[in-house]
């Protein structure tokens, strides 16, 4: 019996640099042993970034080797030369760190909510830097079990407001009536991940999802949660809205349209139209309860993330 002729793979790779958003046609010449020349061609689509948060704002510190200075100049720089800031962006110097060999580096600390992709693109366009490395995590096989919470909800019948937390230590505040506004618990709850056993956020999947809460004395009375980057990136950056990023509480995945992955299920969201001037959502796995509230002229936002299935 004849063996079928063996086949072999190669995989290129090649740095295009950076690119504007638009269609891209890449022509590929391949020189083979014999001297046989074949030309590959592929199209790609570059969509613009938008203004998105960061996937994990968590993890928002990077290692960088220094292109131009030593890094007490840089240090320097950061903390006297408004010019320097500008060209790098809002960064702060957190210390140093052997890194790529012998090399001395600097760890730098970038706001939380400030897109990582864009932030790398700016450093890398300053032409300040010869390298930068995100800190990564490691997952192990098999992992620990995931950290599982209860997210319980509360109703102020002072400021007829919702709100939820997973955070035990409230939720002991809210039972004990230590927390202005006369909260009383609802009776719901649903299951979320406080950390997973495989901490890597993915765009678009399981990443950290974002709190806000109003400014003190400037900003709503009232909490917002979402799981879209793109939802964060535009409260992020609406200034007159006086919200302030206040952490990242557990772990969801981003719905596709109203559809959730397996093991999870949608938390719906009502928004309550700015009714009595301040604004506030309220939040539920039981569709019911947003049509409680659409017919108390609320407005019915669909899926906000998904959460654990179950009880």
């Amino acid at each position: 019996m004849g063996l079928p002729p063996q086949q072999c793979e190669l995989a290129a790779s090649a740095d295009l640099g950076p690119l504007e958003p638009g269609d891209y046609d890449v022509v590929a010449t391949v020189i083979a042993p014999g001297q046989q020349v074949t030309t590959a061609t592929a199209s790609l689509v570059i969509a613009a970034r938008g203004n998105k948060c960061n996937v994990d704002p968590t993890a928002n510190q990077l290692l960088v080797a220094l292109a131009n200075k030593t890094v007490a100049e840089f240090q320097s720089a950061l903390a006297s030369d408004s010019d320097y800031r500008a060209l790098v962006g809002n960064i702060a110097f957190v210390g140093t760190t052997p890194i790529f060999g012998a090399t001395l580096g600097a760890v730098i600390a970038f706001p939380s909510l400030d897109d990582s992709v864009r932030v790398m693109d700016r450093l890398q366009r300053s032409g300040e830097f010869k390298a930068i490395a995100r800190n990564s995590r490691a997952c192990f096989e098999p992992g620990p079990p995931d950290s599982i919470g209860r997210a319980v909800e509360y109703y102020s019948i002072m400021l007829d407001h919702y709100f939820f937390t997973a955070f035990v230590n409230e939720q002991q505040a809210l039972d004990a009536g230590i927390v202005p506004g006369n909260w009383v618990s609802t009776g719901n709850s649903f299951r979320v991940i406080l950390y997973p056993s495989c901490p890597i956020a993915t765009e678009g999947g399981t990443h950290p999802i974002y709190r806000f809460t109003g400014e003190p004395n400037v900003g709503p009375n009232s909490h917002f949660f979402t799981a879209s980057q793109d939802e964060c990136g535009y409260v992020r950056d609406r200034a007159d809205w006086h919200w302030m990023f206040e952490g990242a509480p557990f772990w969801a995945t981003e719905p596709t349209g109203v559809s959730c992955p397996t093991r999870t299920r949608p938390l719906y969201r009502a928004y309550n139209n700015g009714k009595g001037g301040t604004p506030n959502h309220r939040y539920a796995v039981d569709h019911a309860v947003v049509d409680t509230m659409v017919a108390q002229r609320w407005v019915d936002e669909g899926v906000a993330m998904c959460v654990l299935a179950g009880p």
